[in-house]
């Protein structure tokens, strides 16, 4: 087995910049001890399986620095490739009735337009209003 190459410079920078952009910020791997916040692009086919693919932005998906490391030094509950694409397919979602409607207004401090008398950066509530 060859020894693969150091991973590093502008061009794995740009890698990482375009996994982000199209995987967003937040962790994917989520292993025990993730920060939840993405800034490394973590291969999802090893680089020393296939090195053909170390740039490949295909085959990146965003994960924090922690797990990172962790998937690099083979943790346990690292997700394997296969258990990769199932995590985007069994994520959960809100159910439509976990979400409140909107809190209706009752008639009191609903905003009005400013006059143009009034500075624009400034808001203008009903119970501020002078009397006419």
């Amino acid at each position: 087995m060859s020894k693969v190459p150091k991973w590093g410079g502008r061009r794995a920078q740009e890698w990482t910049r375009n996994v982000l952009a199209r995987g967003g910020t937040v962790c994917t791997l989520r292993l025990s001890g993730c920060t939840g916040v993405a800034t490394e692009g973590d291969h999802i086919v090893p680089r020393s399986v296939d090195i053909t693919r170390q740039y490949d932005v295909t085959n990146g998906r965003p994960s924090c620095r922690h797990c990172n490391a962790l998937r690099g030094k083979g943790a346990a509950d690292a997700p394997s490739v296969v258990d990769a694409r199932a995590f985007f397919e069994n994520t959960a979602r809100p159910r439509k009735d976990s979400f409140s409607s909107p809190p209706q207004a009752s008639g009191k401090n609903e905003w009005t337009e400013p006059s143009t008398s009034d500075s624009p950066f400034s808001v203008r509530f009903e119970s501020d209003a002078p009397s006419v």
